[in-house]
């Protein structure tokens, strides 16, 4: 089964590739020749995540799946929320946009820096059948930025060492091992100031290795429930 994700994004060609494996094809929208893309005005991820798919759709007789994805942040009335990549405009570096948060979080600490990353996931059928599902991670925004793996917010979004641990351990680690691990990571983490003790041994989502990250992300949740849909709805459509 081959489908095209409605997204210029090559790093999320890339995730939702490592997060479906081989079950299906995914092939970019550039590949069909679609270069551009629709204005993302919708009032919410799911809004915007078909507003994408019926775009590409458009184009193409082959199925289309599309996400919208963004940080919410509670402190800051759930910005920068839909308009994540276009927050500070859509050609700022992540650097930058990250530094602004960490300035208007300031004074705030401990569960008043509660976070969480939002998944909304759709896939467009050939018979024009829409599925969805959304995902969700829950955390805390740091006091600095940890970890070079992951893309866009992963280096300000940090999960407690619980969390972590259990991540590593769903991608196979011994549960010992993962526990080790993540302690470690997090009590680094105290030393750069990219935690405090409010946040002790929290660890962000960009130290966690692409394949232990996805068995907990927004996006890893929400594809691999919109997956076992389509793999549903084609062996009901055979």
């Amino acid at each position: 089964m081959k489908v095209v994700l409605a997204s210029g994004n090559k790093n999320k060609l890339r995730e939702i590739g490592e997060i479906w494996g081989d079950s299906v094809e995914i092939i970019s929208q550039a590949s069909l020749g679609i270069e551009d893309g629709p204005e993302e005005n919708g009032e919410d991820f799911r809004d915007n995540a078909l507003i994408k798919a019926r775009f590409v759709k458009e184009r193409t007789d082959l199925p289309v799946i599309a996400d919208d994805s963004g940080l919410v942040i509670d402190a800051l009335g759930g910005e920068p929320g839909v308009h994540s990549a276009r927050f500070l405009g859509e050609d700022t570096p992540y650097d930058v946009k990250m530094k602004e948060i960490i300035s208007r979080m300031s004074g705030k600490t401990g569960v008043y820096r509660s976070a969480r990353f939002v998944c909304s996931a759709v896939c467009i059928m050939d018979d024009g059948t829409v599925l969805e599902r959304t995902g969700t991670i829950n955390g805390c925004i740091g006091y600095g930025m940890a970890g070079s793996n992951g893309f866009g917010y992963d280096p300000l979004f940090f999960i407690d060492p619980f969390d972590a641990a259990r991540a590593f351990e769903i991608s196979g680690m011994a549960r010992d091992e993962a526990e080790r691990l993540a302690l470690r990571l997090g009590e680094e983490n105290l030393v750069t100031g990219a935690v405090r003790a409010d946040l002790k041994e929290y660890v962000s989502t960009a130290q966690l290795p692409p394949d232990v990250k996805d068995a907990v992300s927004h996006r890893g949740r929400a594809f691999r429930s919109l997956l076992r849909d389509i793999l549903a709805a084609g062996v009901r459509g055979s």
